[in-house]
């Protein structure tokens, strides 16, 4: 009866999605997305709106608490070995969506479907400290060599290539979530605080409290509405009549000309986020096969201008790729700022070592995601290039799955990009370079010193670990396969009427402590 009755408000509430107002019955929190999730698969995708809904619906042995280190949540107890390679995970008494247990073998299901060469899944290098996961996922091995094996029913048992400091901050990302090995990935089953009740592809999703939810008595929020609206001044006018109650950070964003203004509201706020917005080099297509030419893109780019009259948060420009959250680690600094007579000495070094003249390179052009501040920091960038280099480029906007496709299968040759952090050390970053096999490494690019360098810092001593990846971000620089523009901050409107909604500094949204006070949504 209380599930006929939550649906039927539900249906209610949900009438247009964002049209009529909640029952005084539910506790409904509402959000906007600019478009649907690619995947709701933990093993797949990885783009920030699937990787947010994922964190609502599933979760995993750890999970990450708002200072961004990790806590035990379906695992119960944890032994590691002296050596620190070998993790035994004790698991909970926890159930499925549907009523089924939850097993060890639903994680070595997970995360050894994930490993298999052809399987679709662009983070699978999270996966690889895991002994033999990457020489599975090349096919070298078979996938019965992973350290990875269910003991019993309740007990898994991991096993590492070599110790990594971080290795329990790393599994409470959706990447290591389960899924049912009986039945395989399905949307109606879920693990996490909700599940779906409905989904309106291009229109909205409902989401319901998982009443099977191991913690489900902790979770004081009866569902979450999710709009999917591309207009960001649609969505800040819903927001403004309080029918959003979270807008900005992995939500919509904010319109970037209300941001003066909204910047004054009573309910703003900004803080850091493990993010940066660069330029990726296509190395194996022309021109940027040629590093002077990448590195004339970047000395033109005035990353100054951009932060104080385009992003309006006093973001941190980026000289490094390494995102201030993480700069406790190593040591950064090296990126050039703009330096128009080195940008156009290395152009001409550029077409000398290519044989052309500055005409052949006219027909450039640069992809990048559609949305209010990305299309502005492109147009910008696209006029640095023009006045420092006389070379227009192309732009060419892509909705989130074709963008993320276009990087991934390196069907481009020049890119605005963005990465968020996904466990809380220096390495989530290098890791995207380690290897060309690699689909997060937009540039394709690999260098045989760089690998060397990241496995060094993988059996070091912590200072001789900082003096590694020092070296490796000097060679990565040097080479510039990337070139950072700027580190962000994140922008965030938040109701009066809600409270315990956290956003780690890394960037995972977390669900499991918010609340509404009823009484507040209706007083005005």
């Amino acid at each position: 009866m209380k599930i006929k009755i939550f649906i039927a408000v539900l249906c209610l509430f949900f009438y247009g999605c964002h049209s009529s107002s909640p029952s005084k019955s539910a506790t409904i929190l509402r959000v906007n997305f600019s478009e649907d999730p690619a995947t709701l698969d933990p093993r797949k995708g990885g783009d920030p709106i699937s990787t947010t809904c994922k964190f609502m619906l599933f979760e995993g042995l750890t999970r990450m608490t708002p200072f961004s280190n990790s806590e035990l949540a379906l695992a119960k107890e944890i032994a590691i070995s002296e050596d620190k390679k070998v993790y035994t995970f004790h698991l909970r008494d926890a159930l499925w969506s549907n009523g089924d247990p939850i097993t060890a073998h639903d994680f070595v299901y997970a995360w050894k479907t994930q490993l298999e060469p052809n399987f679709p899944a662009p983070d699978s290098l999270l996966l690889f400290p895991i002994k033999n996961a990457r020489a599975a996922k090349l096919g070298e091995l078979s996938n019965q060599a992973i350290g990875v094996k269910a003991i019993n029913d309740k007990t898994l048992e991991v096993t590492l290539e070599h110790p990594i400091s971080y290795f329990l901050d790393l599994i409470s990302f959706c990447i290591y979530f389960p899924v049912p090995h009986k039945r395989g990935f399905s949307q109606e089953i879920t693990n996490g605080p909700f599940m779906i009740q409905q989904y309106q592809p291009n229109n909205c999703m409902i989401l319901e409290k998982n009443p099977l939810y191991w913690n489900a008595q902790h979770i004081d929020l009866d569902g979450v509405q999710i709009s999917f609206i591309k207009d960001e001044t649609t969505t800040l006018n819903l927001y403004m009549q309080q029918k959003i109650d979270v807008l900005g950070s992995r939500f919509s964003s904010i319109p970037l000309d209300a941001l003066s203004q909204i910047k004054k509201h009573k309910d703003f706020q900004s803080m850091p986020l493990g993010a940066t917005s660069f330029c990726t080099f296509n190395v194996n297509t022309f021109p940027f096969s040629n590093v002077h030419i990448r590195k004339a893109f970047a000395y033109a780019m005035d990353r100054e201008g951009i932060v104080n009259h385009i992003t309006q948060l006093n973001e941190e420009v980026a000289f490094d790729p390494i995102p201030p959250l993480l700069k406790k680690n190593c040591v950064h600094g090296f990126f050039p700022k703009q330096d128009i007579e080195q940008a156009q000495e290395h152009l001409k070094l550029g077409l000398e070592e290519l044989g052309i003249e500055k005409k052949d390179l006219q027909n450039i052009s640069l992809v990048y995601l559609i949305g209010d501040t990305h299309t502005k920091v492109v147009q910008a960038l696209q006029h640095q290039w023009m006045n420092v280099l006389g070379i227009r480029v192309k732009l060419e906007g892509y909705t989130n799955k074709v963008y993320l496709d276009k990087l991934m299968q390196r069907d481009y040759q020049l890119g605005y990009a963005l990465w968020i952090i996904q466990y809380p050390d220096a390495m989530n970053i290098f890791d995207r370079f380690k290897f060309k096999s690699n689909a997060k490494n937009y540039p394709g690019w690999e260098n045989v010193r760089y690998i060397d360098l990241l496995d060094q810092s993988i059996i070091a001593s912590p200072s001789n670990r900082m003096h590694s990846l020092l070296e490796a971000e000097k060679l990565l620089i040097d080479e510039m396969p990337i070139a950072p523009i700027y580190h962000w901050k994140e922008a965030l409107l938040q109701q009066p009427y809600v409270s315990g909604v956290y956003i780690s500094p890394i960037g995972s949204v977390h669900l499991n402590s918010a609340k509404i006070n009823k009484g507040k949504i209706y007083e005005n």
